[in-house]
């Protein structure tokens, strides 16, 4: 058998490296889970596992049932597998300790096994376990003799003391104000640096979750280094720690569940039509489940399945996976439980609302069959039990607010002229939409759904305009950025009221001065600086682009990248659809550009073809890199996309991009890229090229195909002069013999750039 990321055991033959990428964490939480958790009368104490490690530190939560996420991201990869919810930061034992610019750091770099921390005699960097050892929390004594060239040395804490030496010297003379640091006190500042560290994931399950943390067991998995003070943290209200502790994953693979797990997609409305379709698929799936565990030598008596409904508002993207545990059947509901009662739960649970009156899809059913190991479990021994740390502050007598948070949110519709709020052709700002100049959103804790609405309609008394098509989109949206903003007020006051105001005010301040100040001179009524009534759509998406594209020339910093972000929208009266796509990014001094992302903007993840088709009536029939058309050179630069879809109902299609007649520029020789192209197929055959901004009605069967091609551009270095502007391309409107752009240039170079969106 094979531990997977969810807890569960699986045989050889069905086992995936993608589902068992967190095999090891998973068995650590399984051994707590099994060992340590408790049910007393009326009460469920939770548990938060800690397994700190020699380069990273996981953590996770148990309250009585294993806590898993449907995809997640590891190394930068994104995975869709089912797994056990662990947080992972880079910070453990073998974390190395820097002292950068007045700032004690530690990690992410890791001394690794070899050469290991200077303690390990091998020559080694001061890590944590250093400052462990330094403080007496290691007793050298108790370790076997495995250390050295040889491998037959104990630890040396002289190596270690004589690295702090040399630190602690270096803190001293950078402080230069008299005062000293002792080695322990440097050591000790080192560890509460990494106890901070460690202790956000904790954070991140109890703080930033809807479940509250007062009242959880702090429990050690792999405790191969002393706990992290985490009491001190204002979390802990006990802690606990096995004599398995340094074997708790393999004894929690002992302990673990055979599991096997069966999953179709679905495109039913949840509701009492669809109930009986429902049942009769979690019954078949439950079978496939039973059948594959009794395969493998379980009685049906050992077996038990829990089924699962991926559900979701209409027209939302967020998908809840919900059980129906604690939410009995009832005449309105499944036969297995009551769902559409424990996802709305669930939903006010995670967003603090819910969307009254929308109705509820089954994007997938899903069944979890476990099958017991038979082996049993000791009784837990009792924890030590301490005060709680954490309690609510109040600063009373300040007149004035002490702190200001926001958030910050897209929405996808607030009216205007066409669907998705950003049309090409707009002549003044009241035809994109709604706005808002200063609005008051909440008063005296009461939200103004009435005020708010009023001002989304509002664009529908122009001629030719619309109030917003997705209303209650908004102000949920709206909700769920004031619940933000509360649960930020939450925050802010428990870092006050564990460090103080003044402290930590000081730090903003501190923050605030590492950033350097630049003076931005724009004329008034320039593009950058237009009148209150101008459009400026494009402003966000277009124009923030050019004027990057022309900072870089200007500098030469690397060549042009895409230049916009491709914004494409398109709806009716029922619905309405805005993304934006990829192009290429320009090559630099010793890179070459990448294809198919974003840039100097946000790398946004666009809607992905299932849902896009499933959503909206179009069908999807291309989406691929441009292979070729970056610029060539020494570095070439990155290719664009090309994307084509297919309508099937009558709509609005606008179309809001840049680079269309103007190459991007390659620099020091590098060659330019291929323009964009935005094609329209007619259904007679016809192809039209729509330019670069329009608004057209497609109907159905008509195909628009964006070829984003060489949204970009490429770099070649090995050049007389990297700063001579003669050894550019020749572009349209420059002159190869002009110099390099000065100050006094630039504005030129600017309405050369803007001339396409002027």
């Amino acid at each position: 058998m094979f531990m997977r990321s969810d807890g569960g055991l699986t045989p050889m033959a069905a086992f995936s490296g993608s589902r068992a990428i967190l095999s090891g964490p998973a068995g650590g939480v399984v051994g707590y889970a099994m060992t340590t958790y408790r049910r007393t009368e009326g009460q469920q104490q939770p548990i938060i596992g800690f397994d700190m490690g020699g380069t990273s530190t996981d953590v996770s939560r148990y309250a009585g049932e294993y806590e898993h996420v449907f995809e997640a991201t590891t190394a930068g990869i994104s995975i869709q597998a089912p797994q056990l919810d662990i947080n992972t930061v880079a910070a453990g034992g073998g974390s190395r300790l820097f002292f950068r610019s007045g700032l004690f750091v530690v990690g992410p770099e890791s001394a690794g096994a070899h050469p290991g921390p200077a303690c390990y005699r091998k020559g080694g960097p001061l890590t944590v376990t250093d400052a462990n050892l330094c403080l007496g929390r290691l007793l050298p004594a108790y370790f076997p003799r495995i250390f050295g060239p040889n491998k037959d040395l104990p630890l040396s804490p002289d190596d270690a003391l004589q690295g702090f030496r040399e630190l602690t010297n270096s803190v001293n003379t950078f402080l230069g104000d008299g005062s000293t640091l002792s080695i322990e006190e440097v050591a000790m500042g080192f560890i509460r640096v990494a106890n901070e560290a460690m202790c956000r994931p904790i954070r991140a399950l109890t703080q930033l979750q809807p479940w509250a943390w007062l009242g959880r067991l702090v429990r050690c998995p792999q405790e191969r280094y002393p706990l992290p003070s985490v009491g001190h943290s204002g979390f802990a209200k006990a802690q606990t720690t096995r004599w398995y502790s340094g074997i708790l994953s393999a004894y929690g693979l002992a302990l673990a569940d055979v599991v096997h797990e069966a999953q179709e997609p679905c495109a039913l409305p949840y509701g009492p039509g669809a109930f009986a379709q429902l049942d009769q698929r979690i019954a078949t799936l439950e079978q496939e489940c039973m059948e594959a565990l009794e395969a493998q030598g379980f009685a049906r008596s050992q077996i038990s399945t829990e089924p699962f409904l991926h559900l979701r508002y209409e027209r939302t993207d967020c998908a809840l996976m919900c059980s129906a545990k604690g939410h009995p059947a009832t005449p309105k509901s499944c036969c297995r439980g009551d769902f559409g009662a424990a996802f709305a739960a669930r939903y006010q649970q995670e967003f603090g609302f819910t969307i009254p009156n929308r109705a509820i899809l089954v994007d997938d059913v899903r069944v979890r069959a476990t099958a017991s190991s038979g082996l049993g479990q000791e009784e837990p021994v009792p924890a030590s039990e301490g005060p709680p740390r954490l309690e609510t502050v109040f600063w009373p007598g300040e007149a004035r607010p002490v702190f200001f948070v926001a958030s910050r949110g897209h929405h996808a519709d607030i009216g205007g002229i066409t669907p998705g709020s950003m049309p090409p052709h707009s002549r003044f700002l009241q035809e994109e939409g709604a706005v808002f100049v200063s609005f008051k959103l909440v008063k005296g804790g009461v939200f103004q759904e009435e005020a708010v609405t009023e001002a989304l309609m509002a664009p529908g008394r122009i001629p030719g305009s619309s109030g917003t098509r997705n209303l209650q989109d908004n102000l949920s949206d709206l909700r769920a950025q004031v619940a933000a903003n509360q649960k930020g007020i939450h925050l802010v006051n428990e870092l006050i009221g564990q460090y103080g105001l003044e402290v930590v005010q000081a730090y903003m301040a501190h923050i605030q001065g590492c950033l350097a100040p630049i003076r931005v001179i724009i004329p008034k009524g320039s593009i950058l600086d237009p009148s209150l009534d101008a459009a400026v759509v494009g402003g966000n998406v277009l124009t923030s682009q050019r004027v990057v594209d022309v900072i870089f020339r200007a500098f030469e910093a690397c060549a042009a990248s895409q230049g916009c972000m491709n914004n494409v929208t398109f709806g009716n009266e029922h619905v309405g659809y805005y993304e934006t796509v990829a192009g290429g990014s320009g090559a630099g001094p010793h890179w070459h550009g990448r294809s198919g992302v974003h840039t100097h903007m946000t790398n946004t993840r666009i809607t992905d073809p299932e849902i896009l088709e499933k959503r909206y009536p179009v069908v999807l029939k291309c989406f691929q890199l441009a292979h070729g058309t970056g610029g060539d050179g020494q570095f070439h630069g990155g290719s664009g996309v090309r994307r084509e879809l297919q309508f099937r109902e009558e709509m609005v299609l606008s179309v809001l991009s840049e680079r269309r007649a103007f190459r991007p520029y390659g620099l020091q020789g590098g060659k330019e890229g291929a323009p964009g192209l935005n094609l329209l197929i007619r259904r007679d055959g016809r192809t039209i090229n729509l330019g670069g901004k329009t608004s057209v009605t497609v109907y159905p069967g008509t195909a628009p195909k964006l070829c984003l091609r060489s949204i970009r551009a490429a770099f070649f270095p090995n050049t007389p002069s990297r700063a001579a502007a003669s050894a550019m391309p020749e572009e349209k409107g420059a002159q190869p013999s002009d110099p390099c752009p000065s100050q006094l240039q630039l504005p030129l170079l600017l309405a050369r750039e803007g001339a396409q969106f002027s």
